[in-house]
């Protein structure tokens, strides 16, 4: 067992080895629901982390300016992809951060988006978020990653 410090100071025992996710459901089911990512030790992290040792633990909603990054960094992932899926190989990624009010994404397109293609890719992004897609996060060294994007 390892002991978890929560953000109000209390302290909670959690088994070694269950993910940030799984501690949330310990505490409560609608927090759990509710978060998006946690504060492990200070560190922004995903809820599949796991907890290995005693620590501190701050669960993020979109109540806290971090937990709305994150949904915003997810949120311009989406985006991402639902343009792909509608305009294929005519529309280049280039680079879409979560920002101080929300999020954005440049892309390198022969024409600008119109009201209606704004339409469609909202009703594009809303279908793949029902489809409930994994969201896989991983790591690679600087050479991987080269070899990576170019395949």
């Amino acid at each position: 067992m390892v002991k978890v410090e929560l953000k109000d100071g209390s302290k909670i025992e959690v088994q070694e080895g269950i993910t940030i996710l799984e501690a949330a459901k310990q505490i409560s089911e609608g927090l759990a629901r509710n978060s998006l990512a946690g504060k492990l030790n200070g560190e922004v992290k995903d809820l599949r982390t796991v907890i290995k040792e005693d620590c501190k633990l701050e669960l993020l909603t979109f109540d806290d300016e971090e937990g709305k990054r994150v949904f915003w960094h997810t949120t311009s992932h989406i985006m991402a992809q639902a343009i792909k899926r509608i305009y294929g190989d005519s529309v280049k990624l280039t680079i879409g951060p979560a920002i101080e009010n929300g999020f954005y994404y440049d892309f390198d397109v022969e024409k600008p988006f119109t009201e209606d293609d704004l339409v469609k890719i909202e009703e594009e992004m809303n279908k793949i978020i029902k489809e409930d897609l994994p969201i896989e996060r991983f790591e690679l060294q600087r050479e991987e990653v080269i070899k990576l994007m170019k395949e």
